[in-house]
This record gives C-alpha cells, sequence and structure tokens, in this order.
C-alpha cells in the first residue's frame, strides 16, 4: 500500500511540477519527499529492492525524481533523535510495524 501511494505521489508530482525536480516558480509545485524505512524484518530486503527499482526507472516507468526511500537500523534510543532532525513541524509522520 505504501508503495502505490508513494507512486501515486510520484506521478503527480511530475505532473504538477513538471520533468525537473529544480524548477522554480511553480504554481501548485509538491515538495520532494523522503521515506526513511527503519528495521531488519524479514520483508525489508523485497521492498527495498523494489523501491530501488521504482526510484532508478528499471520496469514500467520512469525513474522516481520527486520521492527518494533509504533503509536504515536504529537502535530505540535513536528514534526521537531521528525524529528531531526532520524538517516540517507537524508535516511528519512515523509509522512502525
Amino acid at each position: 500500500m505504501l508503495l502505490d501511494a508513494l507512486g501515486q505521489y510520484e506521478r503527480r508530482a511530475q505532473e504538477l511540477n513538471g520533468r525537473n525536480p529544480t524548477r522554480a516558480g511553480a504554481e501548485r509545485q509538491l515538495p520532494k519527499v523522503l521515506v526513511i524505512v527503519t528495521g531488519k524484518g524479514p520483508l525489508r530486503e523485497k521492498y527495498m529492492t523494489e523501491i530501488g527499482r521504482l526510484q532508478n526507472g528499471d520496469g514500467d516507468g520512469d525513474a522516481w525524481e520527486w520521492v527518494r526511500c533509504v533503509s536504515l537500523w536504529l537502535e530505540a534510543e535513536d528514534y526521537p533523535l531521528l525524529l528531531g532532525t526532520l524538517p516540517g513541524g507537524g508535516r511528519r509522520m512515523s509509522l512502525k510495524a
């Protein structure tokens, strides 16, 4: 479900922003999105492989320019530190499965 939503966001951002991620002055420009996937569960590798394929444009569509996903492992005490570094005030979300 998350991959589908990110793909929809990428397509919409390309529609509104054009193909140039540095385009300035766009009237209805959407921001770039960074998704940080944490944990090391059994499906991590599968999803990160699929995300890499989408980001690189390997397959059905163009390479993603507006959405980026990275994966990392954090100790429990590091989560608040990570969230505290993110810009956007209340426009951030933390999901943990």
